[in-house]
């Protein structure tokens, strides 16, 4: 679980801004939110939510997150290839900094780079396997060699020489951690590694598609539980007159598939088949059955709602939470979802994950009314400064009474985060 997630001149993040999880003195939904490590002393959040107007940067914090998880999986070996960092458009020629600190297996790990658009500048990563804080490996450029200098300090490593000469070959635009998937290597880099390839979730966007992803891992899945009846039981739950669910696979003519699906269908069949052009394809339509009182009918999920396929697809993020502990980012909730459904999306997450955490982003003020549901620690203000610089800010930051409507102050502006439009009326009565 994240402890917290930093970050300096990225995009509109020009100053630092910090998105922290750990648990303010507050019982307000503590069984649903908070979960404790008690030899860490630590009480942190599983869902944070961060509100903004449109273009105030609450996007950039994931888009930040999503950044630094890339730069550790993807590797490559070309020392000329830029960074890919984004700097503030009138800070490009300073420094981007990126502070992770996070749990995984009960041990404290915190991640530090420095990057330009042309090297990583500094890389550290400190951990406390014994409740001290111990360095695995610090890198630093050296400006006047421009080479990095290595110190590595862990169990073991002195034993690992061969390994070390070979992290020490890193160019200086990658990372060390992106280094270690050539060498058979176990330790803290490799957990920490693994924490960001498997723990750490890709940032779900308004048009990210889900839906191969929940066939791949869910209703295609050999495991003994019985997805399918979950995702039933949720869509019948979220108010959806879904009766059953049908995977149907079948082998069809290339030319037998819409224009608009076809690209889809033939990128995928090149891919199994090493390169080669195929005649047919293996097309899958997700069936839904639905029962009304005159009888049932069926409907292919592309005929559905936008609604409907939306939540369809987050519960394939439900499934995942009862089995395992991610982390998800996700941009926009609100996208083709009713209030209703987003309230019954976070009470199930809340209800399923045990150590995971959701990162949510909206502008959809109505979900700061459910005040059933939403603990108010969890709650983040973006805004745009005059200098187009995002500011962050957390809701606990500003005197709020248990009465007050959380929407409302946003609406009005007095906790930041709202549109400069103007009043409708001179007496403010756009605010209710």
């Amino acid at each position: 679980m994240i402890i917290y997630f930093s970050v300096q001149n990225f995009r509109s993040l020009r100053d630092k801004i910090t998105l922290d999880f750990r648990a303010t003195p507050n019982s307000e939904l503590a069984e649903y939110y908070i979960q404790e490590f008690p030899d860490l002393k630590l009480k942190l959040l599983k869902m944070a939510m961060i509100f903004g107007k449109n273009a105030s940067g609450k996007t950039n914090i994931l888009r930040a997150l999503d950044f630094l998880r890339n730069s550790i999986l993807q590797q490559d070996t070309d020392k000329n290839k830029p960074t890919g960092i984004q700097p503030f458009a009138l800070d490009k020629d300073k420094n981007s900094v990126f502070d992770l600190k996070f749990v995984h297996e009960d041990i404290v790990y915190q991640y530090q780079l420095t990057l330009n658009q042309t090297i990583i500048v500094k890389e550290h990563l400190h951990y406390w396997p014994k409740g001290t804080k111990t360095r695995v490996f610090t890198r630093d450029l050296q400006k006047l060699v421009k080479e990095a200098e290595y110190k590595y300090n862990w169990s073991g490593s002195k034993a690992n020489k061969t390994l070390i000469e070979n992290l020490e070959l890193t160019v200086p635009n990658q990372s060390v951690l992106a280094s270690l998937k050539k060498y058979n290597y176990t330790g803290p880099m490799q957990q920490v590694y693994s924490w960001f390839k498997d723990t750490l979730a890709p940032i779900v966007e308004p048009n990210t598609s889900l839906i191969p992803w929940n066939l791949h891992n869910f209703l295609n899945s050999t495991e003994p539980c019985n997805y399918k009846d979950f995702y039933v039981q949720q869509l019948q739950i979220a108010d959806f007159i879904i009766s059953n669910i049908t995977v149907k696979k079948e082998e069809v003519a290339l030319t037998d598939i819409p224009l608009n699906s076809a690209l889809k269908y033939l990128i995928n069949a090149i891919e199994k088949d090493n390169n080669k052009m195929p005649e047919t394809v293996e097309r899958i339509d997700i069936l839904l059955s639905h029962k009304v009182a005159d009888g049932e009918f069926i409907l292919n999920l592309e005929e559905e709602s936008a609604g409907t396929q939306r939540f369809f697809e987050f519960c394939g993020f439900l499934c995942w939470m009862q089995q395992t502990n991610k982390i998800i980012p996700i941009d926009e909730i609100e996208r083709a979802m009713h209030e209703d459904l987003i309230e019954h999306f976070i009470a199930s997450y809340l209800t399923y994950a045990k150590k995971s955490q959701l990162i949510l982003t909206s502008h959809n003020s109505s979900i700061l009314n459910m005040k059933d549901i939403i603990r108010r620690d969890t709650i983040w203000i973006t805004d745009r400064l005059e200098s187009g610089a995002t500011e962050l800010s957390r809701l606990t930051q500003y005197p709020i009474k248990k009465e007050h409507s959380i929407a409302n102050l946003y609406r009005k502006g007095l906790i930041g985060g709202k549109p400069d439009i103007g009043n409708i009326g001179s007496d403010g009565s756009d605010e209710s």
